[in-house]
């Protein structure tokens, strides 16, 4: 490295609050940041920012990971790649401990986020959808905020001509399979064709050997556009169901927190938002939230607030 070389890069770090505003508590944070080679270290701040200087090192020691710790929230955690030329900023959407769901009234849902309310209404009257979503939000709102999540995720999805895998979603399988992480349902084979399309783009990676880690699965493609929570579009083409004159086939839509489990140490990131294998429906709503920040897109807003 030369001697005019840049040794430091900066770095901004901004908390908000898990309903995408400023962080006003008045709160400590500590802020971890390490490398993959050589860098530890640790310090306290003032929330809701502070500015560091990373070390440069022009080489592999230049990504590094951002942990932060607040009490009463959730460890809020990101990537960054340390560059002398950028001032890079982290934004963190900091989820409080023991957070409660806010779910919109139906009649908001219908108006303000249709494609859900539409999926969720899809086979029975108004009067039964209402009734289901508002049984889904008291029994079980993890399994509620995940189809959400996932439903605003799909339809952020560009498959062409103004369609999105949301677009084809038939209906939903109401049952026990309906988890905090995925859901199945019945969706039009029309869309296989444009996912692979947008697989050989770049757009959508195929999961080989798919049936090892979805029985019953005979195709899955995952997003690649993020560093983090990427749907996964599996499909069980063996089991189908006729809706409204289309045969359709079983779909199994989720979200892979991280691309790389191990690079990116999920569980020092984001420890306390996953239980028993399963993916907390509040830890997709906060990397999520980071992924639009870092691709400059329109705040990720599946329709719940949180308290």
């Amino acid at each position: 490295m030369s001697e005019q070389t840049p040794t430091t890069a900066p770095i901004t770090i901004t908390l908000l609050w898990g309903a995408g505003e400023p962080f006003v508590a008045q709160k400590k944070m500590l802020v971890r940041i390490t490398n993959d080679s050589d860098v530890t270290t640790s310090f306290w701040a003032d929330a809701p920012t502070v500015h560091a200087n990373l070390q440069f090192h022009d080489g592999p020691g230049d990504h590094y990971r951002i942990v932060v710790y607040v009490d009463g929230y959730e460890n809020g955690g990101g990537f960054v790649q340390a560059d002398p030329k950028t001032h890079q900023t982290v934004s963190l959407l900091m989820i409080p401990s023991h957070a409660s769901f806010d779910f919109p009234a139906w009649a908001d849902l219908q108006e303000k986020h249709a494609p859900a309310a539409m999926l969720i209404a899809a086979g029975v009257s108004d009067s039964e959808a209402q009734a289901r979503y508002e049984s889904l939000a008291k029994t079980r709102p993890l399994s509620l905020a995940s189809l959400m999540n996932l439903c605003a995720a799909m339809q952020s999805i560009e498959l062409g001509g103004g369609k999105t895998p949301l677009s084809f979603l038939k209906e939903v399988i109401w049952d026990s399979t309906l988890a905090q992480d995925r859901f199945f349902g019945y969706a039009d084979p029309a869309v296989i064709p444009l996912v692979r399309a947008a697989a050989a783009d770049g757009e959508f990676a195929e999961e080989k050997d798919s049936a090892r880690f979805h029985p019953g699965a005979t195709l899955s493609y995952k997003q690649t556009q993020y560093d983090y929570c990427n749907v996964q579009l599996t499909f069980h083409e063996g089991d189908k169901k006729r809706i409204g004159g289309t045969e359709c086939i079983k779909i199994e839509p989720d979200i892979d927190l991280y691309k790389d489990l191990l690079a990116h140490g999920l569980l020092e990131v984001v420890p306390n938002l996953s239980a028993h294998g399963l993916t907390n429906p509040l830890a997709v709503l906060a990397l999520r939230w980071i992924d639009a920040v870092q691709s400059d897109e329109p705040l990720f807003n599946p329709g719940y607030t949180l308290f």
